[in-house]
């Protein structure tokens, strides 16, 4: 009442103040006994608020308030004190936020383990006049030193108790303040730790005694690792062995794999000169030749990266004018320059300059450095080829030497890492932090150059571009004798056929944007993450005919699709650029609109840690590349049906056996929020589906959609459920008639209450009281 602003204060007969407030309502205070009572709107308070100045007392000692939604009037002698004494009933115990117990009379003693000592006791009063006023109190004998008085509150919290024995001691008053000193109790046991028991400190003893015992056997094994120190330089040389082994395994099968390739790569490369087929037929074609040419690429790159690892790349260098030679690869990158608007352009300081060189390695070199500043450079950037004669750079040699400088302005190298890019398998990572490439490009472009008695070096800024500068010696002294060819090249246009790496086709690197779906309402909706368009397409042609089909080209995308549209299911990739798909299906398994979501993740990682972290992020399920799209389409419909079957059997339990949910994931989270809040507000008739989507913190649209796929219920049907559970409830646990029942959970209407509970329970109130067993003597 100290807290409260006083308006008024009137004295009655019974040497009590009677004193009204701006919002506590009514206080009666005795002068003799020092007693204070509250009287509020759950007394028959006009309202808790009353007005300055408004009050008197009449000639027959009635008095009179007034507030602002009315006058209240009475005589304090007819207010009498309610004695009853409550009885108090411990019932239940949660154990680290779990339930661990129903507390019967048959239950004298609860035995917890040393990790259960953080726990939650609930309890009541059985007394059912205003049941929202009766106040409670509490100890721990044996922790708590006094009793804690906690006003309505009907839950004691523990935590991190001791172990040893307790007896956990609960009272309570009405709401006149009328206490059950004896109260309730039940005993508490909590265990001690393993590690602080008698049979604990046996084994640390065992474990000193072992200690003493190593210190005593350490000297020998000093004398054994000596032997095994030896042993390991022979196994070591023995994997050496095994390894050259595996290595010469991996070069035959390259080599047994261009075969086959080339008779792929021939038939499709006829198909697409010959234009056969429709144009659907004729775009898998032009896929598939990309592909395959990708593949020969990259075993021609490791068969070269083995002959140079095996010490036998082999130099055939001819005196050739290596002007043309650079024009030429310069011109199979034109297309893809077009394409990607960047200025692209070549200079020579001479028209003609003779260096004695190996046209078909530095091809490769070149070929690189310049597939590197495409790959790195945005579109609208800017990347040049330039050839000069310069004198005095290769210092060692004292030699004038050509100069070939390709510079981009692209994204650059960190200082950081420039001076591994040389480095065998060496990968350097994107503005996407993702890596890029086998890591042996630059490595044997870098081994080439060299065996021409050249440098290669970059020079690089980041976040401006990059310079690779090739010097090559002029002239043939510097070169092995068995490194020299007599044989010059001809300039011609079939040896000029030059092409840039499949990868960078323009076609196939086109952005051409996404493709707004088809929407059918009739139809479960995929939303496909990938940024590899190819991979996109066809994986869209394997859905399209059953599902709503949603694209993103990363996880960024993905998370804001998922959010926006109503989806029933993710296919992923892992590795894509601005977020992975690691990242966005943490982000969408812990968004509460997005949760429920089933997520399919597809890479070509296939390791365990791989894909134990995406089942720790949520994933629903890992599948590894190459796929087989039979089981992906398998994988599919079993995760729709398994979301179906949830939804079924939720709505079976919730009717047939009602219970507390245990929080275990994002989804429950919101289901137990969502119940809460039902059965917070189960008694007002005027709860409706506007106020639950305020209470829940979000739009009527968004809370429809999401308890609609969790539940297969609507707002209305959820609101209705709970309260007819709760109806159910109180039928088998109490001796209130049907239709205080019906009012008690917020129906209005009887007959429709009736209605409603027939329809969920299969049988009426009264039948359903009566087969419960639980009341049969109730009339």
């Amino acid at each position: 009442m100290l807290s409260e602003v006083i308006y008024g204060i009137l004295p009655d007969e019974n040497n009590n103040l009677w004193v009204s407030t701006n919002q506590g309502g009514i206080f009666q205070f005795n002068i003799i006994t020092q007693q204070i009572k509250n009287f509020d709107e759950l007394d028959g308070l006009q309202s808790n608020e009353f007005n300055y100045g408004a009050y008197t007392k009449t000639s027959t000692n009635q008095l009179i308030f007034g507030g602002i939604n009315g006058l209240n009037f009475f005589y304090p002698a007819e207010i009498k004190k309610n004695n009853f004494v409550p009885l108090v009933d411990i019932f239940n115990i949660n154990v680290n936020n779990k339930p661990f117990l129903r507390i019967t009379d048959s239950v004298s003693k609860i035995i917890l383990k040393h990790n259960q000592n953080n726990f939650n006791i609930d309890f009541v009063a059985l007394s059912y006049s205003q049941l929202s006023k009766n106040q409670y109190a509490y100890m721990l004998e044996g922790f708590d030193s006094e009793w804690n008085y906690v006003g309505r509150n009907k839950t004691a919290t523990y935590t991190n108790i001791d172990q040893g024995d307790y007896v956990f001691k609960i009272k309570a008053s009405n709401n006149d303040g009328v206490w059950n000193e004896e109260g309730d109790s039940v005993k508490v046991t909590v265990l001690a730790a393993p590690w602080r028991t008698w049979w604990a400190y046996i084994i640390y003893l065992i474990i000193i005694g072992s200690l003493v015992y190593y210190l005593r056997t350490l000297i020998l094994a000093k004398i054994q690792a000596k032997n095994e120190l030896k042993q390991e330089k022979n196994d070591k040389q023995h994997i050496e062995e095994i390894n050259k082994l595996k290595l010469q395994l991996f070069t035959n099968i390259s080599h047994d794999f261009r075969t086959p390739l080339t008779l792929i790569v021939g038939p499709l490369q006829r198909m697409i000169k010959n234009k056969k087929g429709d144009s659907e037929i004729q775009g898998e074609v032009k896929n598939m030749y990309r592909n395959a040419v990708t593949l020969l690429q990259l075993i021609n790159q490791l068969l070269d990266f083995r002959k140079s690892e095996a010490g036998k790349l082999e130099l055939h260098a001819a005196k050739n004018d290596i002007v043309p030679f650079l024009e030429n690869i310069k011109l199979s990158f034109e297309d893809l320059a077009k394409d990607r608007n960047i200025q692209y352009s070549f200079k020579s300081s001479d028209e003609s300059i003779n260096v004695w060189y190996d046209s078909i390695e530095l091809k490769k070199v070149v070929v690189n450095v310049l597939s590197n500043a495409f790959k790195f450079t945005e579109k609208g950037g800017e990347i040049s080829l330039n050839v000069s004669i310069e004198k005095n750079l290769l210092i060692e040699n004292n030699l004038e030497c050509v100069k070939l400088l390709i510079k981009d302005n692209g994204r650059g190298i960190p200082e950081k890492e420039i001076e591994f890019i040389f480095d065998r398998f060496f990968q350097l990572g994107g503005a996407d932090k993702k890596r890029h490439g086998s890591g042996v490009g630059l490595s044997l472009a870098k081994d080439i150059v060299e065996l021409h008695q050249g440098t290669i070096t970059a020079e690089s800024v980041e976040g401006k571009g990059v310079s690779f500068i090739i010097l090559l010696p002029l002239g043939n002294a510097h070169l092995e004798a068995n490194q020299i060819s007599d044989y010059s090249d001809e300039i011609g246009e079939k040896y000029f056929e030059f092409n840039a790496p499949t990868i960078f086709n323009s076609k196939s690197i086109q952005e051409a944007g996404l493709e707004e779906p088809r929407f059918n309402e009739t139809l479960p909706s995929i939303l496909l993450v990938e940024d590899n368009k190819e991979v996109r397409v066809f994986i869209k042609e394997i859905f399209k005919d059953d599902f709503n089909i949603f694209e993103a080209k990363n996880g960024k995308d993905g998370v804001n699709l998922a959010k926006a549209n109503s989806i029933d299911l993710i296919i992923s990739d892992v590795m894509m650029p601005i977020m992975d798909g690691i990242e966005m299906c943490s982000i969408l398994k812990t968004n509460l609109v997005t949760s429920h979501i089933p997520i399919i993740l597809l890479t070509a990682k296939t390791s365990s840690k791989a894909q134990e972290t995406g089942y720790k992020t949520g994933a629903d399920i890992y599948i590894t590349k190459p796929f087989d799209s039979n089981v992906l389409e398998l994988q599919v419909n079993n995760l729709l049906t398994s979301r179906k079957n949830m939804i079924l059997k939720y709505k079976k339990d919730i009717i047939l056996t009602p219970k507390e949910l245990a929080v275990t994931s994002t989804d429950e989270e919101f289901l137990k929020k969502a119940f809460n809040i039902v059965e917070e507000n189960i008694t007002n008739t005027g709860f409706n589906t506007q106020i639950f989507g305020e209470l829940m913190g979000m739009s009527r649209t968004m809370l429809y959609t999401k308890l609609k796929v969790l539940t297969g219920q609507s707002l209305s049907e959820f609101i209705r459920t709970i309260r007819l559970k709760k109806a159910g409830q109180l039928l088998q646990l109490t001796y209130m008639n049907v239709s205080e029942i019906a009012f008690e959970v917020g129906f209005s209407d009887l007959k429709y209450f009736r209605k409603c509970f027939k329809e969920v329970f299969k049988e009426t109130p009264s039948g359903y009281r009566k087969k419960s067993g639980l009341m049969s003597n109730f009339k």
